[in-house]
């Protein structure tokens, strides 16, 4: 995609890169697939393939296919957003692809193939080598840490940003890479009192790296080396730009130190200029810059907006940004970067969350929220998906996700209620635009909205004030993210797509103060 997703966000779980140099297939002339395989990631018991993919008959989106050893494992159309693609090819922005599979330990060959449309025959976009570990339940202390900025300037990007590792107070190695290609190894060796503040463990922890690039647009990214048992961590990623000015802001977000996640606008020397929650601009020094997320968690609701209360003073905001909290973590462990679009008890208005999601071009956005309202009862939970209308993608995310869900809830003994919307479904405006923000402000991404259960039951509401439903929600949404990722599963309950113009008032910006930054 057009920027990178090698990275984990947030205390996520790093993965291994193997890349040789990147393989453009040779035929780009001629009726046939062709591109390029950007870079292979091997992380625990999986590999993740990205690139882009185009066909000389056509402008719109073609199958690739990703190959273990010979053997065809994945097959996805390659239509995520490539605007750097467009440019240069004009087939139109979306031929980027993300191929993400479970693996066995080992060492393994990793193909992309093209699937041919019209005349022409399939093509192989590209192989790499990497090696797989073993995933493992044991927790490990691995490196964790930051990249503040990445800004170039003539012929050279610097990174500047901070790395520590649980087992050591000592300074540690940062290795950087460019496109993919180990480029400098230095010491995380600069001091830093902001960040022994935080973590009291010592004051000399930053970095900064400086890198000779040629003429274009190169992907620059930080890894912090491990000290001892564990993974090395990719801190971040960004985009340097060498000829002409020097870089602008592009995709990704900061998250601020009083862990605010806001869109960067425009990129400078010294930070940021960042867009508010309250979709104001403001210039930060202070952060964690975050370039791409396969995954974007929107924990509903926050601050003003509560959203549905419990009888037992559960707040919809509060159980939300637990279970987000939750699927961070497990999707961490398995390897999926991801983000939140919040991470506190802040309001965060639709169109702030949507431009978050915008920003990271994630393989799938994500918002999680829990009903109120229904009194009918009935055998089953009454989970309820949203999808967003035209995306075929969405569709079938709801249908795995409410498998998923109403699976992992109908373990427990509840006195469920529902509605005639218990399924999956599209929400429309009267004009048969998608009535949801979270949809319609991210025409790009698929999206989709879980209303797990109903939290205005007091029997529902008694069981999500337990850590072990919280737990089970939030594995559920793993699973259903994972199986939308490495599978065809088309899902189930669907419904039709209803009009309802009706809306609760809540997502704007009226009234809206943004909270510290910094």
């Amino acid at each position: 995609m057009g920027r990178s997703q090698s990275f984990l966000a947030g205390g996520l779980v790093a993965a291994l890169l193997f890349a040789l140099l990147p393989t453009v297939a040779s035929a780009q002339e001629g009726n046939w697939p062709w591109g390029e395989v950007e870079s292979v990631i091997a992380g625990p018991s999986s590999v993740t393939a990205r690139g882009w993919a185009v066909d000389s008959d056509t402008s719109k989106p073609i199958k690739v296919r990703l190959t273990v050893n010979g053997k065809v494992v994945r097959t996805k159309k390659a239509n995520g957003h490539r605007a750097d693609k467009a440019d240069r090819h004009g087939k139109g922005v979306r031929h980027g692809f993300v191929l993400r599979a479970t693996v066995k330990p080992g060492t393994h060959k990793i193909c992309v193939e093209g699937d041919n449309i019209g005349s022409g025959e399939d093509t192989e976009l590209g192989c790499r080598t990497v090696s797989v570990e073993k995933r493992t339940k044991k927790r490990v202390a691995r490196p964790f840490g930051g990249v503040d900025r990445i800004v170039s300037d003539g012929n050279t990007a610097e990174l500047a940003g901070w790395a520590i590792d649980p087992d050591t107070r000592k300074p540690i190695s940062v290795d950087v890479y460019v496109d993919g290609e180990f480029a400098k190894s230095v010491k995380a060796k600069e001091i830093r009192k902001d960040i022994n503040r935080l973590h009291d463990m010592g004051k000399n922890h930053g970095f900064t790296a400086s890198v000779q690039l040629k003429p274009g647009k190169h992907e620059v990214c930080a890894h912090a080396i491990n000290n001892g048992e564990g993974l090395n961590r990719n801190l971040g990623c960004g985009v340097a730009v060498v000829g002409g000015n020097p870089s602008r802001g592009g995709p990704g977000v900061v998250i601020t130190p009083t862990g605010i996640v806001t869109p960067v606008i425009e990129t400078h020397s010294d930070g940021w200029t960042v867009w508010t929650p309250c979709t104001r601009t403001a210039r930060i020094t202070k952060g964690n810059f975050i370039a791409g997320a396969e995954v974007v968690i929107d924990p509903g609701h926050g601050g003003s907006e509560s959203g549905a209360v419990g009888p037992n003073r559960l707040y919809e905001k509060t159980l939300n940004l637990a279970i987000a909290t939750r699927v961070q973590s497990i999707l961490e462990a398995r390897g999926i970067s991801s983000v939140l679009t919040r991470t506190t008890d802040t309001r965060i208005p639709l169109r702030t969350r949507a431009e978050i999601a915008n920003a990271l071009n994630p393989e799938i956005f994500i918002s999680i929220h829990h009903n109120g309202g229904a009194v009918r009862r009935q055998s089953t939970p009454g989970s309820e998906m949203f999808y967003q209308s035209g995306s075929t993608e969405s569709r079938r995310a709801g249908g795995i996700m409410f498998e998923e869900i109403t699976a992992a809830l109908d373990q427990y003994d509840a006195d469920w209620v529902g509605t005639v919307r218990n399924g999956v479904s599209a929400r429309l405006r009267e004009d048969g635009q998608n009535l949801y923000g979270i949809h319609r402000y991210t025409p790009e991404i698929p999206s989709l909205i879980t209303e797990a259960a109903y939290l205005s039951n007091p029997s529902e509401a008694a069981l999500f004030a337990r850590d072990d439903v919280r737990d089970a929600e939030a594995v559920a949404i793993v699973d259903g993210l994972q199986r939308w990722l490495d599978t065809d599963d088309p899902g189930s309950g669907f419904l039709a797509e209803f009009v309802d113009g009706g809306s609760t008032g809540t997502g704007g910006t009226d009234n809206c103060v943004d909270p510290p930054l910094q």
